[in-house]
């Protein structure tokens, strides 16, 4: 080796001999050696008369490799010395540091971006969500105050028909032993109840119109209206009542005589008790009405159309018998016996409703109604009521 020689190797090469000699041909057997690499070795290593030394496995960086020798007689030669470098692979390297650098920071600026880009859509997302929550908001209180408007205005028909309607308390004075079981399924309802008394003549109704809620509050109005004209005129047949009511909504709602009018009408039953003939008249719109005596129930059938809602030239019929003291009677519309319910979410039926009224007729009237809204609330449960509920019961009362 030569002085300040330098050594370059790559990381590849893994092994490293150098070889020395020291100039002493006397004895050279006896010639010893000694060496120390400068950034590896602590100490000097002696290496006997060994003229090599060898090397495996460098790390990358700079070595000094000093050796020095000695004759014969023990005498040391100064320290020679060489430069060992060895390279490191490229991905140590200055240049692959510089793109580990420059691809990190562009992964870093990369992933940035899309944070920056995702948190970007996720505030446009925020804020459509919030205009939508806002837009959402202005239309549920505009709703609110429409519902509000719909409902007072509901409220005040509600009021409007109960003043036309006679209350149910006056009931009590034209036939004592009565009451009046009325459950409507909204605010307003499409089924009225209605009684009056002129010239010793009674007369009590249970009329049903077309729908429920507003469309059936005001048939109910043109129904009342129609019902008091007439007896005003002091008609005394419910057929004839029902024939002249039937023309008169056909003519207020402007009806055609063609298979495309409106099926708006009226299911009633109406009796007419004569005081003075003890004669009970009835006339029925689909609806019949029920008297009980001597525990058997007699069914009062009424006409199969509706009025309002025929146009040919077949009156309604009038069916007259004579009533006794303490026959009970009953006008009715479809929705108790329409309700669904029970075990087996069935209808209530007439023929249940049949048996209900033989169950209780001989009971005070007060506690009739209170077990027929108890048995129509039981049969009920959870289930949606289906329709207006009105039921009306009376103990004919022999006064004369």
């Amino acid at each position: 080796m030569q002085e300040n020689d330098t050594i370059v190797l790559e990381y590849t090469d893994k092994s490293l001999t150098i070889y020395f000699s020291a100039l002493e041909f006397t004895n050279p057997k006896k010639n010893q050696y000694k060496y120390f690499l400068k950034n590896q070795d602590n100490a000097w290593v002696d290496n006997g008369n060994k003229n090599f030394a060898i090397f495996t496995n460098l790390n990358q960086g700079t070595y000094t490799f000093m050796v020095k020798g000695s004759n014969n007689d023990y005498v040391w030669s100064d320290e020679k010395s060489v430069v060992i470098v060895v390279h490191p692979p490229f991905y140590k390297t200055y240049w692959a540091y510089l793109i580990y650098v420059a691809g990190l920071s562009g992964i870093i600026l990369f992933l940035f971006r899309v944070r920056t880009n995702k948190l970007r859509m996720d505030n446009q997302l925020l804020r459509a969500q919030q205009e939508a929550s806002m837009e959402i908001a202005k239309q549920r209180e505009e709703l609110q105050i429409k519902n509000k408007n719909i409902t007072d205005s509901i409220i005040y028909a509600k009021k409007i028909i109960e003043a036309i309607l006679p209350p149910i308390n006056s009931l009590h004075i034209i036939l004592p032993e009565s009451f009046i079981l009325f459950i409507p399924k909204d605010i307003v309802s499409g089924d009225f109840y209605w009684f009056t008394e002129k010239n010793d003549h009674i007369y009590i109704a249970a009329v049903d119109c077309t729908g429920h809620g507003i469309p059936g509050a005001f048939m109910s109005i043109i129904g009342m209206n129609l019902l008091n004209s007439l007896v005003f005129e002091g008609i005394t047949d419910p057929g004839v009542i029902l024939n002249m009511m039937n023309k008169e909504v056909i003519l207020t709602l402007k009806k055609k005589f063609d298979t495309t009018h409106l099926k708006d009408g009226m299911d009633m039953a109406l009796c007419i008790i004569d005081k003075n003939r003890k004669t009970l008249k009835y006339a029925g719109a689909y609806n019949p009405a029920y008297v009980i005596r001597d525990n058997s129930i007699m069914q009062l059938k009424g006409d199969r159309k509706s009025v309002g809602n025929d146009f040919d030239d077949d009156p309604f019929s009038t069916f007259s018998m004579k009533i006794r003291s303490d026959d009970m009677v009953y006008l009715f519309s479809d929705g108790y016996t329409d309700q669904f319910g029970g075990p087996e979410r069935k209808k209530f039926k007439f023929r249940r409703f049949r048996f209900t009224l033989l169950s209780i007729h001989k009971m005070p009237l007060a506690k009739q109604k209170q077990k027929l809204e108890e048995t129509y609330l039981k049969w009920k449960g959870n289930n949606e009521q289906v329709d207006d509920v009105l039921i009306i019961g009376f103990r004919y009362v022999d006064t004369q």
